[in-house]
């Protein structure tokens, strides 16, 4: 829905190398787990890794939805290190958000829940993340935590496409194509006091199934004890996807 992932997306995993398997042993109930060794973008900070994912719909019919989910990972990495960071909502900027290098990790231990309706043109989404990290020389657990909300309407009354426990690709009801306006705040925060906050407004074309332009405006806050900031981004995409 908007160019970029919501604060918290500094906590997810990224590519990792592993096995996993996915199963629907009932109407509208979604699992996932998998195992994983190796850390792609950042080649040899992931020892372990063992992730799991559970999503129940109770209402699927076709323009409404309720979506509740749950997932966990627990994580070991390779070089006993681990560092969050987070940008305000572009990529294109720095990271305002860190963590800096924490040492000494034993195991981190992520959790998250997740919620989602969709009734007719209109959707709302949540998402809260937590980090537990654990060390082996006995100093304090740190921890994480951040979330997301965010509401879009599409003006031409078109409906976010759910299969599978996940959100698929919008397909335009109409020869001018498909108009969303969207709204989110999302945080991040740590246990040492630093505070990150955006909120975000989107405009989206769906030219076609496969092709959207977008527009997005993030009003970025920062806290740190006396350290505060405030930023304001503006950017647009242009997207193609085959």
């Amino acid at each position: 829905t908007f160019m970029e992932r919501g604060l918290p997306y500094a906590f997810s995993p990224v590519r990792s190398v592993g096995i996993g398997f996915s199963a629907a042993p009932a109407k509208g109930l979604y699992l996932e787990a998998g195992g994983f060794t190796e850390d792609l973008n950042s080649a040899g900070n992931l020892k372990r890794a063992f992730t799991g994912r559970v999503a129940y719909a109770p209402i699927d019919t076709k323009g409404r939805l309720l979506h509740f989910g749950a997932g966990a990972s627990y994580r070991v990495p390779g070089d006993n290190t681990l560092r969050y960071r987070a940008r305000p909502e572009s990529d294109l900027a720095p990271a305002w958000f860190s963590t800096g290098t924490i040492r000494n990790v034993d195991n981190t231990v992520l959790t998250g829940v997740e919620a989602a309706a969709v009734n007719g043109p209109v959707s709302l989404q949540a998402e809260y993340v937590r980090s537990a990290v654990s060390r082996s020389d006995g100093s304090p657990q740190r921890d994480m935590d951040g979330y997301y909300v965010y509401a879009s309407w599409f003006l031409t009354g078109e409906s976010r496409p759910y299969r599978n426990g996940r959100f698929g690709t919008i397909k335009p009801e109409n020869r001018w194509g498909a108009w969303e306006v969207a709204v989110r705040n999302s945080a991040i925060s740590d246990d040492r006091g630093e505070k990150f906050n955006d909120i975000t407004l989107g405009l989206n074309w769906y030219i076609n199934r496969h092709a959207r332009l977008m527009a997005n405006y993030v009003r970025a806050d920062y806290e740190k004890g006396i350290a505060q900031g405030k930023g304001d981004v503006f950017q647009m995409r242009g997207q193609v996807d085959f």
